[in-house]
């Protein structure tokens, strides 16, 4: 995940500014629902290897790097600071809270269990963010500088 930050996000960061930030962030979550059921109906490991690689890589494509481009689009000043102090918040319980949720979701159903709620939060995912989601401007007049 760090390689992929570091290799994908500047030219992530680049092409978001042409085409738009909203559009990229649910392109990625978009590639994660196949995926997820694809593992369900043909589990192997190269597909579990597939899905983790593409999985890391939308993350980094449609989750934290354009998040944070869309804060810096947003936000200013101590009302930055708190939309980052959020995001990290909720990303932490989400790292915290995801396995233990996969770990019960198999123990009642196996690992196909797990994605097929995978899959399903994915879809969830892709359903709000559309409804929801505003397109930050691309093109952004730079804040003023800190002092």
């Amino acid at each position: 995940v760090g390689l992929c930050d570091l290799v994908v996000s500047p030219s992530l960061c680049a092409l978001s500014d042409r085409v738009g930030r909203r559009r990229l962030m649910l392109l990625a979550a978009a590639t994660v629902v196949p995926l997820r059921f694809a593992v369900v109906f043909h589990p192997s490991a190269l597909m579990l290897l597939v899905d983790r690689v593409v999985s890391d890589f939308a993350r980094t494509f449609g989750g934290t790097t354009m998040a944070f481009t869309c804060f810096a689009d947003r936000y200013h000043g101590p009302s930055y600071t708190k939309a980052i102090d959020d995001l990290s918040s909720v990303t932490g319980l989400g790292i915290v809270v995801g396995p233990l949720v996969s770990a019960a979701l198999q123990r009642l159903g196996g690992p196909r269990r797990a994605y097929v709620v995978s899959g399903a939060l994915a879809a969830a995912h892709v359903a709000w963010g559309y409804a929801l989601l505003e397109e930050t401007s691309p093109e952004r007049p730079l804040p003023p500088p800190s002092d």
